[in-house]
């Protein structure tokens, strides 16, 4: 198979400004983006993406030069029917995660990269990205958040990986948003810019039942995607979800959709259009088997 490389030095301007683990993401055409199971290589000053589509498991190719934002090309050959890449890091000389100073072995070790009741945040290994910045050099984890079906909680789940390379040891730093600074390496989270806190919302300091919901008002939006974050807990994540209203809409929408960590971390970032100005109307509900409920705490808008 030939991987067609598009000799671009940039792509469009940016719209999305932070990384969320399991989180909807769009290319700049503000589609999903649709790259499961392959790799990442660097040329230049361009980072080129492939990966099999869900829908038909042809390999896609994506441009991005921040790891941002991607401009996709499309299938590059719609013969193939899967790429699936497993990798192995060699930082220091030795094999690991399990390692040796050879590939015909003995092997050694094999820790936990991530507490185990998480199940790697939800996510089996895709490829492992270094940044070797001019202050830090950065480890990123790169998952397929994978729901059986390639349906809308199939996702990505990147984070940054602490190395010890004396211990041999990785760990996975999760942070519900964050970036890589692709010339300094340096990570960053995102801030707060509004909160909007449940005591403030029509229903305060209680569960929200299959009978009740929270509904907030006066969201600013900015009339294109934005980051918001919903501060919320379930009883299990197993037994049902949680949904959200925008505005007047009719159909309420699953988190889980939006982001596959949802109902598994208190802190759900979602990338949503609202209305521009402080006009927006959240209202927030679970549904579930029977005594499923969630409490919610705030809605967080954040800065770029």
């Amino acid at each position: 198979m030939r991987i067609l490389f598009p000799l671009l030095c940039s792509v469009a301007a940016a719209s999305t400004a932070w990384i969320a683990p399991g989180a909807i993401w769009y290319d700049t055409d503000g589609k999903k983006i649709d790259a499961h199971g392959g790799g990442i290589v660097k040329m230049g000053s361009n980072f080129y993406w492939s990966g099999h589509s869900a829908e038909n498991q042809s390999p896609m190719m994506y441009l991005s030069t921040d790891l941002l934002n991607w401009k996709n090309f499309g299938s590059q050959d719609p013969s193939v029917t899967g790429m699936w890449r497993p990798k192995i890091a060699k930082p220091n000389g030795d094999y690991w995660k399990f390692w040796a100073a050879s590939l015909s072995g003995p092997w050694n070790g094999g820790t936990d990269i991530a507490p185990a009741s998480t199940n790697t945040y939800g996510s089996q290994n895709s490829l492992e990205l270094t940044i070797t910045g001019s202050k830090q050099t950065t480890y990123i984890y790169m998952g397929d958040a994978w729901d059986s079906k390639g349906g809308p909680g199939s996702n990505y789940v990147w984070l940054p990986m602490a190395v010890d390379a004396n211990a041999k040891t990785v760990t996975l730093q999760y942070h519900s948003m964050w970036r890589v600074d692709i010339n300094t390496g340096e990570v960053s989270t995102a801030t707060s810019s509004k909160r909007y806190e449940a005591e403030h919302a029509d229903i305060s300091g209680r569960a929200v039942h299959a009978d009740s919901e929270v509904t907030f008002y006066n969201i600013t939006g900015t009339g294109r995607r934005q980051w918001l974050t919903f501060h919320y807990t379930v009883s299990s994540p197993e037994a049902g979800d949680a949904y959200i209203f925008i505005n007047d809409s009719p159909t309420a929408i699953n988190m889980s959709d939006l982001n596959s960590r949802a109902g598994y971390h208190n802190a759900v970032p979602v990338y949503l259009v609202l209305r521009p100005g402080d006009v927006n109307t959240v209202r927030f509900g679970a549904s579930g088997s029977h005594g499923f409920n969630a409490i919610i705490d705030a809605i967080e808008l954040h800065d770029l």
